[in-house]
């Protein structure tokens, strides 16, 4: 091998080489640096406005007209149909007496079976109230009512309509134990309680 020599090569420049200018503008890096700015920002980095940008509305936005006209019929009919009226009917199995011959018992239909008797055996028969009661639409009973025109004589000394038998509640009891009987009876059957 050689020997070292005994000084370098080259001798240094006196100067050190100088390169162009710097550029116009920075170099875009793909990635940011990894080193973080050396301390934090002293304030927000853009002021709030000033004003809100609209003003509110002052109620809620009406519409000129419905939005939904209403239908011109309705929609469905009933589901079910009326309850029937209760039936008026005579009782078919009731007899009673003719006051000619208490032999012979009838039924509801005997009243009006001769066209030509009908009014005179309604007058006679239907007033009595086993007899209404029982043949209710021969009669013209079918609502359990008093007679509006009947009056009886009363121990006070007057002429009285059923209405006045319940007129008065504490002597109600004493008047029905009293006049309910015979005619009373028949004419004023709601006014005596024989109304069910």
């Amino acid at each position: 091998t050689s020997s070292p020599t005994a000084s370098p090569s080259l001798s240094p420049t006196a100067a050190p080489t100088l390169t162009a200018a710097p550029s116009s503008s920075p170099s875009v890096s793909s990635h940011p640096s990894e080193v973080p700015t050396p301390c934090p920002t002293t304030g927000p980095s853009a002021s709030p406005t000033a004003s809100p940008t609209g003003t509110p509305s002052m109620g809620p936005t009406l519409s000129s007209s419905p939005t939904m006209s209403p239908t011109s019929r309705p929609s469905k009919a009933p589901t079910s149909t009326p309850t029937a009226a209760p039936t008026c009917t005579d009782d078919e199995s009731f007899k009673f007496a003719l006051d000619f011959d208490a032999d012979k018992e009838v039924g509801c239909d005997w009243i009006t079976k001769n066209v030509k008797n009908t009014n005179l055996r309604k007058n006679r028969y239907c007033p009595r109230y086993e007899i209404k009661s029982m043949c209710p639409l021969t009669c013209d009973f079918c609502t359990c009512k008093d007679d509006t025109d009947f009056k009886f004589d009363t121990d006070e000394g007057f002429d009285a309509p059923c209405s006045w038998l319940t007129k008065n509640y504490l002597e109600e009891e004493a008047r029905k134990d009293k006049y309910c009987v015979d005619e009373v009876d028949d004419a004023c059957a709601l006014s005596c309680g024989l109304c069910s």
